[in-house]
């Protein structure tokens, strides 16, 4: 094999290592575009490495017409043993001259935000992550889709 050959066949390899483990992504439509305050938006995620700490992102897809710079949900968990622990958390949407985040095609954008870094999950079993639109406004438009990505910390302290 020539150095040209063997030099691609490395990055193609170094590019997969470097890329991390995901074990858990999954997004829901928005009914009718149209996000209204008792629409809840489930996620259940199945624990066993309870040693393991993750990286939980929320991933908003949205039209460029979304109205806002910051998008607020509520995140509800319940925990295997069923205790809740009940978070709101701000999404930055786009920077204060109105360029969005995130990336995408023509009027659709996507944003995935980091919402909890390194986080430990205590116990093993099934967790139910709820997402519920937190703004002042009902019901919110333009958002299309909302998402849970879950995956191995990229700092394990």
């Amino acid at each position: 094999m020539n150095k040209k050959c063997w030099l691609s066949v490395a990055s193609l390899l170094f590019l997969f290592a470097c890329k991390p483990s995901i074990l858990y992504e999954k997004y829901e439509k928005i009914p009718n575009e149209q996000w209204y305050y008792n629409t809840t938006i489930p996620f259940e995620i199945e624990i066993e490495d309870t040693l393991q700490r993750y990286d939980l992102y929320l991933m908003v897809r949205h039209t460029n017409n979304f109205s806002f710079q910051n998008f607020w949900v509520n995140v509800n968990t319940t925990f295997p043993d069923n205790t809740t622990q009940n978070q709101n958390v701000d999404l930055p949407m786009a920077d204060k001259t109105g360029r969005w985040f995130g990336n995408g095609f023509s009027n659709i954008k996507t944003n995935e935000i980091l919402i909890q870094p390194n986080a430990k999950m205590p116990q093993a079993g099934k967790y139910l992550i709820e997402i519920k639109q937190g703004m002042r406004y009902e019901p919110v438009i333009d958002i299309l889709d909302i998402g849970l990505r879950v995956e191995p910390a990229k700092i394990n302290l």
